[in-house]
């Protein structure tokens, strides 16, 4: 009778532990670029090198990486920042143009140009965020932001952004999830109370209209 109670209790032991590993996993695509099966071999290693990696898939004719991770132990940011580290421009981040040259004159090599208004997936859509991110692309100048956090919970925010605008200032878990909404003004001090907000990193994006003009972590402490 013993041997049969142990037995359920391994059982149910492991049931709850599946449970809470399919409750902490998250799936997420984002945009990569590359061209080849080598392409292919890097992106999905550099992506399992990093922790808490279920499954990851590069699709080759879509140009992106579907992922599956423990959020526990991982965030979309951090892999993203792996895959574009090993030479593949990623949806949050452009490879170092260091990383991107080893590839320039193989069958590795791509065109550094995402479409995003085809790509609608990964990090931005996650966050409910859709518009163009990359100002370089035109003759605007990107915003210039200096930034600070207190121990009192304030965030101080020094915008340069071309304009005096009103700004949406957005601010995102590192898995995505909107956690604060506020709107500054462009060329001005803003003192933005965050203390609402546990310490910890986070990833800040203000807007101006349907544009992206800064994105980045920030640490709340």
């Amino acid at each position: 009778m013993k041997k049969y109670i142990a037995f359920f209790l391994v059982l149910a032991i492991g049931f709850v532990t599946a449970v809470q590993a399919d409750a902490s996993s998250k799936s997420v695509k984002f945009v990569t670029l590359g061209t080849c099966g080598i392409c292919k071999s890097r992106i999905e290693n550099a992506v399992k090198r990093t922790p808490g990696i279920v499954t990851v898939d590069w699709n080759i004719d879509e140009k992106y990486t579907a992922v599956e991770y423990d959020e526990t132990q991982n965030d979309i940011y951090g892999i993203m920042h792996a895959v574009a580290d090993a030479g593949h421009d990623a949806e949050w981040f452009r490879a170092p143009d260091a990383a991107y040259a080893f590839l320039v004159g193989t069958c590795c090599e791509y065109q550094r140009t995402i479409d995003y208004t085809k790509a609608q997936v990964g990090y931005l859509s996650l966050m409910g965020v859709w518009m163009s991110v990359n100002p370089e692309n035109n003759n605007e100048r990107p915003a210039s932001v200096i930034q600070s956090t207190d121990t009192k919970g304030n965030l101080s925010l020094l915008i340069d952004g071309g304009n005096n605008d009103r700004i949406n200032l957005a601010i995102y878990s590192l898995n995505g999830t909107s956690v604060f909404e506020s709107q500054i003004t462009g060329f001005m001090a803003n003192r933005v109370d965050v203390s609402s907000l546990s310490a910890g990193c986070y990833i800040i994006i203000l807007t101006n209209g349907n544009k992206i003009i800064y994105k980045t972590k920030t640490v709340v402490l």
